[in-house]
């Protein structure tokens, strides 16, 4: 059975994903004077949902540069819609469907680089989520999908890994309907929730060394689909759809623990 939850009861462990803090334009150029290319300016700011790790290397942290907050190499993954008209129906936007978007020192860059439509009374929005997965990888973790051409709904769905080195701090982003935007900007929230474990020695001897060597993680859902809703109707809608069938216990091993040691005293 499926059923809809507010708060993402998956979780992540370790990270590995990257998006920004700024952008600067990557298509310069005189180009032929009337096309504007698609370029984003990502970001995660604090407070935006909850995280699946500690100190996330892309949320704006004073006192540290660019580079140490946004990993080269990484990718995100956008959807867009667009009215070509001012009397146009939305539509599913052909050039930036799934489109993947990669961190390159301090730009942004994908392939088939994608024009904002020309005429005047134009619009368009965008869904992203990260890590980027191509909807082609078969018995990929991650899977995204996206509403028709009148339904602007982007769908991810997410498996839990077994390997606990392989929990992925999955985030989204979504707009509402804009005109020519240079760059789009891109709030990526947390999806997924940190959880920390605690330790406490009780009851052993002055100078014992207490260290845990597995954590077991029991009743689990292992997978969900989240849900992004239209931002004009829903701004700030999302929501897991969580597998009840995919419930069960999960190990987390000792490589995959920070263990500092208890002392008994």
């Amino acid at each position: 059975m499926i059923k809809k939850s507010k708060l993402p009861l998956m979780f992540a462990l370790l990270v590995a994903a990257g998006l920004s803090g700024c952008v600067k334009e990557r298509f310069e150029g005189p180009g032929d004077g009337t096309k504007r290319p698609v370029v984003f300016s990502p970001q995660v700011t604090r407070g935006a949902g909850t995280r699946a790790m500690d100190k996330h290397p892309i949320e704006n942290i004073t006192g540290q540069t660019d580079a140490a907050l946004i990993p080269d190499g990484k990718t995100f993954g956008v959807y867009a819609w667009a009215k070509e008209t001012a009397s146009a129906t939305v539509g599913n936007f052909a050039g930036l469907q799934n489109k993947s978007v990669e961190r390159d020192g301090t730009q942004y860059k994908y392939d088939d680089v994608a024009f904002w439509p020309q005429d005047d009374g134009a619009r368009m929005s965008f869904f992203a989520y990260d890590p980027h997965s191509s909807t082609t990888d078969a018995g990929g973790l991650i899977t995204a999908t996206r509403g028709a051409d009148d339904a602007q709904w982007m769908k991810v769905a997410y498996t839990v890994p077994a390997d606990a080195g392989q929990h992925i701090d999955l985030m989204y982003a979504k707009t509402a309907m804009m005109g020519v935007t240079d760059p789009v900007p891109l709030d990526f929230r947390h999806a997924l929730a940190r959880l920390k474990f605690e330790g406490r020695t009780e009851g052993f001897a002055d100078g014992s060394t207490v260290k845990i060597t597995g954590i077991k993680v029991k009743g689990a859902t292992l997978k969900g689909e989240l849900v992004v809703l239209d931002p004009a109707t829903q701004p700030d809608k999302a929501f897991w759809e969580l597998d009840d069938a995919t419930k069960g216990d999960m190990s987390i091993p000792a490589a995959h623990i920070k263990n500092v040691a208890l002392d008994g005293t």
